[in-house]
């Protein structure tokens, strides 16, 4: 037999699984009410405070700082985000408990590609979205109010504010395999992200203290801060990110569902 003719055998792309889940769940997220909820309460809210500041600033002739401005933006992302976030990740896994059987044991992907596709899907919609909005109040306040911030800053505490809201995504999606139940998971981890950030608060300790975090969105607007300690910020949350993803990962490869 002629070897031209004979054709080389298929070969498997350990891609392809992860690729699949991960748009699938990308669709869905975008589909879902919770996401259009958050973007659709999001925008109102940001356009709205963005709009009654512009009449502020036109007709009343009252000077509006767009630095004031983007860093009430940063600190209310930082309050309200977190919850949001959760909402939108801690059923990742445990709304689909019915139908796992089916998605991972029966079909040619393993559990390790289907959290990760999961976890990475809720990432991109997560901070896509974020940084939509955010960068649309950026523009909108350096056109229409006074322009005194620093473009560099914003910039930087957008990238603290996505590295925030990743660890509390990575903690919903690692929550949601631990956890049968979506509004256990949403329970839990909601007490634990507030309960945390409320006893950092009062000790007035770590780099993820929120009043820190909240005076830190001011100076960054304004350009007066000191890069390093920012990359050490947001390596803690990458840090922490990245182990509470292998949590649920391990967990959820050896667990029945």
């Amino acid at each position: 037999m002629d070897a031209s003719l004979v054709h080389p055998p298929l070969r498997h792309s350990l891609l392809l699984p992860y690729w699949a889940v991960l748009q699938m769940d990308a669709w869905q997220t975008l589909r879902s009410w919770v996401f259009r909820v958050w973007v659709l309460a999001g925008a109102v809210l940001g356009f709205g405070y963005l709009l009654h500041r512009v009449a502020i600033h036109y007709q009343a002739g009252i000077l509006q700082s767009s630095a004031a401005f983007m860093s009430e933006v940063l600190q209310f992302s930082l309050l309200i985000g977190p919850t949001l976030v959760i909402l939108l990740t801690a059923g990742t896994i445990s709304s689909e408990r019915g139908i796992l059987a089916d998605s991972v044991l029966s079909r040619g992907i393993s559990r390790y590609e289907y959290f990760l596709a999961k976890w990475h899907s809720r990432l991109l919609t997560t901070l896509a979205s974020y940084w939509f909005l955010a960068g649309s109040l950026l523009a909108g306040s350096c056109f229409l109010l006074q322009f005194d911030l620093s473009v560099f800053g914003c910039l930087l505490g957008f990238v603290i504010v996505s590295a925030v809201l990743a660890m509390v995504a990575s903690c919903g999606v690692a929550m949601s395999s631990l956890c049968n139940s979506t509004v256990l998971a949403v329970a839990v981890l909601w007490m634990s992200l507030y309960g945390t950030g409320l006893g950092l608060a009062l000790l007035g300790f770590g780099q993820l203290n929120p009043l820190r975090l909240h005076r830190l969105m001011a100076l960054l607007v304004q350009g007066q801060f000191e890069f390093g300690p920012q990359l050490e910020l947001i390596g803690w949350c990458a840090v922490i990110s990245v182990l509470a993803a292998v949590v649920g990962l391990v967990h959820f490869a050896r667990r029945d569902v």
